[in-house]
């Protein structure tokens, strides 16, 4: 029993000193970051494996019955919705015509309104967001932030 506790210290240094631990406990060291982009595109889009196809052909109609019934859309607009893509400068509504509804809204003190996504919403049983994790800001109903975390894990 005495020789197992240097062989766990010896084992939790070698952990420490490889990097293979990482601040939020798991074994894999990962690297997590926020970042405002200018645009994101739904990154299931093309891999029907990945998820439920279903829902990206009910985005699809959604965006053609959108552009169908708005023919003044921006053409940088109207490129990005065909594309399944947001893109500052979009309006509330063509942004959720590709993205849903939101998991949460709220106003932030400069008059900016915060929209919140977080994963698969139920709304129109279509998915919210194109990642585990979102927010959206708003200005007179025009999209001027997008902030999303990453996470990246090194193997």
């Amino acid at each position: 029993m005495n020789s197992f506790i240097p062989v766990l210290i010896i084992l939790f240094i070698v952990i420490l000193l490889t990097g293979c631990a990482s601040a939020n406990g798991f074994l894999l060291p990962s690297e997590e970051h926020i970042e405002h982009l200018n645009s994101v595109r739904l990154n299931y889009l093309d891999d029907p494996g990945w998820w439920n196809y279903s829902n990206v052909l009910k985005i699809k109609e959604r965006v053609k019955s959108y552009l169908d019934s708005n023919p003044e859309t921006k053409n940088e607009f109207k490129l990005a919705l065909q594309e399944l893509k947001i893109v500052k400068g979009m309006s509330k509504e063509e942004v959720f015509t590709v993205v849903g509804k939101p998991t949460k809204v709220s106003r932030e003190n400069d008059g900016i309104e915060l929209l919140i996504y977080e994963g698969k919403t139920d709304i129109d049983d279509v998915i919210g967001w194109y990642s585990e994790w979102g927010k959206l800001r708003f200005k007179n109903n025009i999209l001027v932030d997008i902030e999303v975390r990453l996470v990246e894990v090194h193997k």
